[in-house]
């Protein structure tokens, strides 16, 4: 005998969501490519960062670009209480904001081009 609770169910299943896997995030600056780590990066002026930005308008710790589960492609850029700010695509970031292939993020006088593998 076979039993089926196909006859109970009266609400639509719910599917689960899973944030998906933060694709390979490299960062372009003055023609290198910089791979992202599985846990971002920081940048700024500190030898403690992940990269080390030769720019007197950059604060020790200025930015970072970590994982996000709520991008679409899994990257996000926020700012680290720096003096001058960090801008993406010309606007200011106030809090950790979304990144998208071929987006730009200006740090002090640096540019640095957001792209995925």
């Amino acid at each position: 005998m076979i039993y089926s609770t196909a006859g109970r169910v009266r609400e639509p299943l719910e599917e689960r969501t899973v944030a998906p896997e933060p694709r390979q995030g490299t960062l372009l600056l003055n023609g290198r490519r910089i791979v992202l780590g599985p846990a971002g990066v920081t940048l700024g002026r500190s030898r403690d960062c992940e990269i080390v930005l030769d720019d007197a308008n950059v604060s020790r710790k200025h930015a970072a670009v970590q994982p996000h589960a709520a991008s679409t492609y899994g990257w996000a850029v926020a700012d680290l209480g720096s003096t001058n700010g960090t801008k993406l695509n010309g606007r200011r970031v106030d809090e950790p904001t979304p990144l998208e292939p071929g987006d730009r993020i200006e740090v002090g006088t640096t540019e640095l081009r957001f792209e995925l593998e």
